[in-house]
């Protein structure tokens, strides 16, 4: 049994429940008493977005109109489908304008608070998001950049000194 909220499932768990109730419009017997609204939890499993639709959702009416819910079934599956589908973000390309004022920052201060960030972000034209982000990136790069210049030491003063001809 799933709780209402769809339950530990991930993408996994989500598999299988357009076929299911593809099924059940397809059966010649309905499990449902008439007139039952399907508050069931075969909805309750159902992602958010499906859930919205759940009128459209509901079967065992009669025999006639099963084609036609059929079709609108086939309609919803469709939609989760697009909706499942992830679209990327696009990569936000800096302006040189933006990447000095934010590389100066960093050099002031690595972990700028929300506030600086925001008001950076108005200055600059950039979401307060897509600072954070840059900032973590950045700070990221900074460690990777630290870590090399530090083996890169070590190395040097492993290798004994050349001696002369």
């Amino acid at each position: 049994q799933l709780p209402a909220g769809g339950g530990g499932g991930g993408r996994r768990g989500r598999a299988g429940r357009g076929r299911l109730q593809l099924l059940l419009l397809l059966s010649h017997e309905c499990p449902f008493p008439a007139g039952a609204a399907m508050t069931t939890q075969l909805d309750a499993r159902l992602p958010w977005p499906m859930r919205l639709l759940q009128p459209a959702l509901r079967v065992c009416r009669s025999s006639q109109e099963k084609a036609g819910e059929l079709q609108s079934l086939q309609q919803l599956q469709s939609l989760q489908q697009q909706l499942q589908r992830r679209t990327r973000r696009h990569r936000t390309i800096f302006s040189e304008e933006q990447l000095q004022a934010l590389e100066t920052l960093f050099h002031q201060n690595q972990y700028p608070d929300v506030v600086t960030r925001e008001h950076l972000a108005n200055r600059i034209h950039l979401k307060e998001e897509r600072v954070e982000v840059w900032f973590k990136n950045r700070r990221a790069k900074w460690r990777h950049q630290k870590r090399a210049t530090a083996s890169a030491l070590t190395l040097q003063a492993e290798q004994p000194p050349k001696e002369g001809c």
